[in-house]
């Protein structure tokens, strides 16, 4: 089963307005909350939503520049996040034809596994790089914060893929 964009108009634009949302939830807004227990991965999530929406080149480059745009605005050192999503859109996007990704449980999974993968090239590339190393309590968070993570790519997934007449063209 391919999942196919061609007849569903505006799907780029929609990933742009929840990119731009996710960037506000992650970079401004979710850290002058306080919640340090939590951290949700909010770009994340969005860049699974596109491996599993669009085509796979343009979903990794999607996920090569939301990282890289979110290791600008949080701070920290520039490509870390650049070289973390591509992997999970690959993956995402070489085994979606596995996925059935009508199915809400199926996203959610997708979002809820791509985080530890995540956390696992960014902890590899802060060790590489030597730029320090992260505690386990920010470990901790990442996990803790998965549930939410998962439930905002379910949310995107069901913003950016559009309904009715319009809905994705599902080839055998």
């Amino acid at each position: 089963m391919r999942i196919s964009v061609a007849g569903a108009p505006g799907v780029t634009t929609r990933l742009a307005l929840v990119a731009i949302a996710a960037f506000g939830c992650q970079v401004l807004l979710f850290p002058m909350t306080g919640i340090a227990a939590v951290t949700p991965e909010f770009v994340l999530a969005t860049v699974v939503v596109a491996a599993l929406v669009v085509a796979p080149i343009p979903a990794i480059l999607f996920a090569v520049g939301c990282g890289l745009l979110q290791d600008a605005f949080a701070g920290g050192v520039i490509g870390l996040h650049g070289f973390a999503f591509p992997p999970s859109a690959y993956l995402v996007s070489r085994f979606r034809a596995a996925i059935r990704a009508n199915s809400k449980l199926a996203v959610f999974l997708v979002c809820a596994s791509a985080a530890p993968i995540e956390v696992g090239l960014l902890l590899a590339l802060e060790q590489v790089s030597g730029v320090g190393a992260t505690s386990p309590r920010q470990i901790a968070s990442v996990f803790l914060g998965l549930p939410v993570t998962a439930g905002y790519g379910l949310a995107v997934y069901r913003f950016v893929v559009p309904r009715g007449p319009a809905r994705l063209l599902l080839r055998a």
